[in-house]
């Protein structure tokens, strides 16, 4: 009796010990296979690992496997202006042409190799076929005949629930990297031609492009996703490394149910009204946490709601628009000095066609590299004429 208890307070003991060690290195043994490291790879575009920079106990517990690549269905729209005459008041004015990545399609679409290329990367829940994606096409073709504009429709695989989109993503920038690669080989196309602008996770999946192609001219993120990036290393979010120049705009970073971030990502940021809620933006108690959110909760096509989340692309929009101004910038250290500056100089520092709007919109301005210093302060008014310098 005496040898049977002492086997099991031994037993106790060692089991203590065994947990205590485990402890100490960190390992998850909750069993969740989605929680681990994963190597997976897709044919000919190459393979997505999660090892330990991908996770963290508390900022990213979860890493899920990518699905197939037929799965996510990833679609290379290329985009053209429709100037036929049509009878329809409400046609868009728009062709688009499904493109694969090799040399005999992308010649067929009419690809004009020596014109530039603006790639449109789309968000969580959204399609290729979005709102912000044609009125910007509109915007880039009013501008230019010569230019090549490609979305990227990865519809199927931005479905909820939003852990598995982010890591559907990371195979989504594989199949644009391969796009990439063979208009760089077999067309002889300069990547400094290219400029990629993504919404939300879609600034990621930019950003995952530029780590293996860095020599892109530029990438614009448009209020990049929060959520399972923010705290992460550079790896796994859009980081200034990942182009030339990478500017963010920032618009909806203030509670839980916010979809962006306040972290900086670019060479520049521009935090729009601090990235609090924009105004006209009333609050959305619909849903909550982004990354909670099932197909349950959205119909067939509906695109998950976020009034300030969607600002971003707005502005960036009628910056092109309205190409010909540009906002002030006012030196100081943060918003709240912003903010503090008397009503008579703001007025004075900003443009001649703003100075007698009533309501003043505000825009940050950091750099990832000068982080303490200081960072401009633009001024705009989203409901007169709307212009920025981030063109």
């Amino acid at each position: 009796m005496k040898f049977e208890c002492f086997v099991i307070v031994l037993s106790i003991y060692l089991l203590e010990k065994l947990i205590d060690k485990v402890k100490s290195l960190n390992l998850d043994l909750s069993g969740d296979d989605n929680s681990g490291y994963f190597n997976k790879c897709f044919e000919e575009l190459g393979c997505v690992e999660a090892d330990s920079r991908w996770f963290d106990k508390k900022l990213r517990p979860v890493n899920m496997e990518p699905a197939d690549r037929h799965v996510i269905k990833t679609d290379f729209l290329l985009v053209k202006e429709d100037k036929r005459d049509h009878l329809d008041e409400d046609y868009e004015g728009l062709l688009y042409t499904s493109v694969t990545a090799d040399m005999k399609s992308l010649k067929s679409s009419g690809f004009k190799k020596s014109s530039d290329l603006m790639l449109l990367i789309h968000d969580f829940t959204s399609n290729g076929y979005t709102g912000w994606v044609k009125n910007l096409a509109r915007v880039v073709f009013g501008q230019s005949e010569d230019y090549n504009v490609i979305s990227v429709d990865w519809q199927r695989g931005a479905e909820p629930p939003y852990d598995q989109a982010i890591a559907n993503a990371r195979v989504v920038a594989l199949e644009v990297i391969f796009l990439l690669k063979e208009l760089k080989e077999n067309f002889n196309y300069t990547l400094d031609n290219v400029h990629i602008v993504g919404h939300g996770v879609g600034a990621h999946i930019a950003g995952y492009v530029g780590a293996t192609y860095n020599d892109i001219r530029k990438i614009t993120g448009l209020d990049p996703s929060g959520p399972r990036f923010d705290g992460m290393p550079d790896i796994v979010k859009l980081s200034p490394t990942n182009a030339k120049y990478v500017e963010v705009i920032h618009t909806d970073s203030y509670n839980g149910r916010s979809q962006g971030t306040k972290e900086l990502l670019g060479h520049s940021d521009f935090f729009i009204n601090n990235a609090d809620a924009q105004p006209g933006c009333s609050e959305n108690n619909t849903f909550g946490d982004v990354i909670l959110v099932d197909r349950n909760q959205l119909s067939h096509g509906e695109v998950l709601p976020g009034c300030s989340h969607k600002r971003s692309f707005k502005y960036f929009i009628e910056s092109l628009m309205h190409g010909s101004c540009s906002f002030i910038g006012i030196k100081c250290n943060n918003y709240e000095d912003f903010s503090n500056f008397s009503a008579s100089n703001a007025e004075a520092s900003r443009a001649p066609n703003e100075a007698t709007s009533a309501r003043r919109d505000v825009i940050c301005r950091g750099t990832k590299q000068h982080v303490a210093a200081s960072s401009g302060m633009l001024t705009a008014d989203l409901y007169s004429s709307t212009c920025s310098a981030l063109i």
